[in-house]
């Protein structure tokens, strides 16, 4: 089912499909209906070992793109975080005696630290 070209791998066509309808959640039964072949086939392909570690491949793949999107995502979030912290500071040192302008400031900079400790240890794993 898979030919073997230098260091590349082709799929058969319908391993292919397989593999990405798999990976979208179908079912045994939706993906024979979808690709028109026997359920039984599908089982087949998945006890297949070639076609197990190119269907754990692809899922790490994805993986690591959502893992990537949400490190974004942190990145994005602690950015505004830290416009929000500057001008809270700011007001805060405008109105020195304003207690309550002196509180967020110091819960707007403790929730950025957090947010920059979570965002140091998604870039880790």
């Amino acid at each position: 089912m898979i030919k073997m070209m230098g260091n590349q791998h082709d799929l058969n066509p319908l391993w292919d499909a397989a593999i990405e309808l798999l990976l979208a959640g179908a079912s045994n039964r939706v993906v024979s209906e979808r690709l028109q072949v026997h359920r039984n086939t599908i089982g087949n392909w998945i006890r297949e070992p070639r076609f197990r570690v190119e269907l754990s491949r692809r899922a790490d793949a994805r993986m690591a793109e959502v893992k990537l999107r949400r490190l974004v995502q942190v990145t994005r979030l602690v950015d505004r975080l830290a416009s929000v912290a500057d001008r809270v500071l700011a007001d805060a040192e405008r109105n020195p005696r304003d207690r309550h302008a002196q509180r967020a400031a110091r819960a707007w900079l403790a929730a950025y630290r957090r947010a920059r400790a979570a965002e140091r240890l998604d870039v880790g794993g």
